[in-house]
């Protein structure tokens, strides 16, 4: 349920049984109603997830390296193996679905499986399984809701005198932090797989090599804004912290600053860590 039905909802309990108890009432039920959709969502997402984006299962069969390598470290994290879900794409990236450990995904490209070496795509899977490790999905179903009930309660500005101008701009200030809360947990979450994933694989520069390759767009922002906010504000954000830092605005951070920590990492592990920035 998004914002302007849930207003709608709420003038009209309002209006109808008085505004205490439509706005108990509405709060309820947009809650409720949000938490429902997005649950009923993610409960089936390992399956349904990427089956919408096309992707196609394999296994050892069709797939022998890339699910060798998922058991192994699935072993080593001491998890069941997610499923393993190929997508016809030549844009290069990886990506995990899944409520939990036990009901997870994992979908690679055809750009990303071109051309990697063993040891690289050991590090892409481990990033990824790290995901499922972190149960990042269900914290950012978790964190969209939140944000949903922050908004929710900006709408009762009107309702406590506060006039029809000032809850507008409650209401902006509220659903701009709920987005830019949902994108630093996305971020924070892609810094914690990289360290994970590279500890999981012992290999910090086989995640460096394919960062340079892998698609890291703003497609987390999509989920929150459509094309054209997404792009404004990725540019607002670009322009308020500089190019060197990660974007407020985006789910995800810089390459740069992805590759710096991994090979601080790979230092402090007595690996080395000599890749260039990029």
């Amino acid at each position: 349920m998004n914002s302007a039905t849930s207003a709608i909802l709420l003038v009209l309990l309002a209006a109808v049984v008085g505004p205490p108890i439509g706005l108990v009432l509405g709060l309820l039920f947009g809650l409720v109603s949000t938490t429902a959709t997005k649950l009923s969502r993610i409960w089936s997402d390992h399956e349904l997830g990427p089956k919408r984006r096309g992707g196609r299962e394999v296994d050892a069969g069709s797939a022998p390296q890339l699910v060798a390598i998922l058991n192994q470290l699935s072993q080593r994290a001491a998890i069941p193996t997610p499923c393993l879900y190929v997508i016809d794409d030549p844009r290069a990236n990886a990506f995990a679905v899944g409520r939990d450990r036990r009901h997870a995904s994992i979908c690679v490209t055809t750009g990303l499986l071109q051309g990697l070496t063993r040891d690289e795509l050991t590090g892409v899977l481990s990033h990824e399984l790290a995901h499922v490790l972190h149960r990042t999905a269900l914290t950012k179903t978790a964190a969209s809701t939140l944000a949903t009930a922050i908004s929710l309660l900006a709408l009762f500005g009107p309702f406590f005198g506060l006039g029809i101008g000032l809850s507008s701009l409650l209401l902006f200030i509220a659903l701009l932090a709920a987005i830019l809360g949902q994108l630093a947990i996305s971020r924070a979450g892609e810094y914690a797989a990289d360290e994970c994933g590279a500890r999981f694989c012992g290999q910090p520069e086989a995640l460096v090599a394919t960062l340079r390759l892998m698609s890291t767009d703003d497609a987390e922002f999509d989920d929150v804004a459509n094309g054209k906010v997404a792009t404004a504000m990725l540019t607002i954000g670009k322009w308020l912290v500089g190019p060197r830092r990660d974007n407020p605005f985006s789910g995800h951070p810089l390459p740069t600053n992805r590759i710096a920590a991994l090979e601080q990492l790979s230092r402090e592990m007595g690996l080395g860590g000599h890749g260039g920035h990029v």
